[in-house]
């Protein structure tokens, strides 16, 4: 098979399989069992750097690559999960959840978040925090439980932190 040109393209019938790879956004090309190259797409003619001798006659060209494999199983592994900041679940609720986190960090109001321990309530702060318009801004985290019941010093002291 002869390779086609850009500039050729337009009179040349595609076969099938030059048609699929031709549909195919990313750069795509083909060799034989002598790697020989067969088929090389638009695309990638796009991003192929052309190498030129001192009289800018071109003598061949370069190609980069890079292995993909960890980006495609991170990509499957995510696939059907709902996102927001650093927040990803498959669950419906959280997908609920989820969508009314940007109105929550809008609003001027604090907010406390309440669970279970290791439910993910200081993700959930980190996102409405880097969701609001303060989110330039420092996150102070605090654990509530770590502060001392007596004498109702927590509700001061949490008091004391929302006024800082």
């Amino acid at each position: 098979m002869t390779i086609s040109r850009a500039s050729n393209r337009k009179s040349h019938v595609l076969s099938p399989t030059e048609a699929i790879l031709e549909s195919i956004s990313d750069g795509v090309f083909t060799v034989d069992m002598e790697w020989v190259v067969t088929c090389f797409n638009r695309a990638a003619e796009e991003i192929t750097a052309v190498l030129r001798d001192a009289h800018g006659s071109v003598v061949g060209g370069a190609e980069t690559f890079r292995d993909l494999s960890e980006v495609e199983l991170l990509r499957r592994e995510l696939e059907g999960k709902f996102r927001v900041g650093e927040l990803s679940s498959r669950s419906p609720l959280m997908q609920r959840l989820f969508e009314i986190l940007p109105a929550i960090a809008a609003s001027p109001s604090t907010v406390l978040v309440l669970g279970e321990t290791g439910t993910g309530k200081e993700l959930v702060a980190r996102t409405l925090h880097a969701l609001s318009p303060r989110g330039q801004g420092p996150f102070i985290a605090v654990n509530c439980g770590a502060l001392p019941e007596q004498d109702g010093r927590s509700k001061t002291t949490l008091q004391k932190l929302k006024h800082t």
